[in-house]
């Protein structure tokens, strides 16, 4: 296994986070609490790996999205973020997000047998992912789970090499529209998936 020095790729489960966000807004009584992704890439390079080489963010699109959104990820684009995207999938009144998972599973996995990095920094809560996780170390990479310690699956966190908690940063990481609307693209708003299913 590798030392956990080298290139570093993050893996960032967007809808996840959206509803963590959620959670946190809720546990602190807050009106409102978005994630800053440029706020928290700065806060991985600190805590995980100062030479993440790319960033991946996986979600879902409605089939005809709102102008808003497709702003939204393109200025996650902008700010040299890799967007994944997957079709929301319309049953009944709803919107369900599938195949977005597998898509991050399937990027790790053949970037790890490529060699493409050293390092995972996987940014989710979801207990789905330990397999993954597993496969990965077994290529010889580290895996880094990164996420809000209460939300985690135990198994999630028992699997990684090593877990970095989000509840000592949340503030830090906060989108704050008063003092950063003068910084370029940090109005960017997480797009409304009705179910994460």
């Amino acid at each position: 296994m590798n030392n956990g020095i080298g290139k570093a790729i993050v893996f960032l489960d967007g809808s996840n986070m959206f509803w963590a966000s959620k959670e946190v807004k809720a546990s602190k009584q807050l009106a409102d609490y978005r994630i800053d992704y440029n706020k928290l890439i700065q806060k991985l390079r600190e805590a995980c790996s100062p030479n993440i080489v790319r960033t991946y963010y996986y979600g879902s699109i409605p089939p005809q999205a709102p102008p808003k959104q497709e702003s939204y990820y393109s200025k996650l684009q902008i700010l040299g973020i890799k967007v994944r995207l997957r079709k929301l999938q319309h049953q009944g009144d709803t919107y369900t997000e599938k195949g977005v998972d597998m898509l991050l599973a399937m990027d790790m996995l053949s970037l790890a047998y490529n060699n493409a990095f050293d390092t995972a920094i996987l940014v989710s809560h979801d207990q789905d992912f330990v397999e993954l996780v597993e496969r990965v170390q077994a290529l010889g990479k580290i895996v880094k789970v990164v996420g809000f310690k209460d939300m985690v699956s135990h198994e999630l966190r028992k699997s990684c090499d090593d877990f970095v908690d989000l509840w000592d940063s949340w503030e830090r990481i906060q989108f704050d529209k008063q003092k950063d609307n003068s910084i370029p693209l940090a109005d960017i708003e997480p797009p409304k998936e009705i179910t994460n299913g």
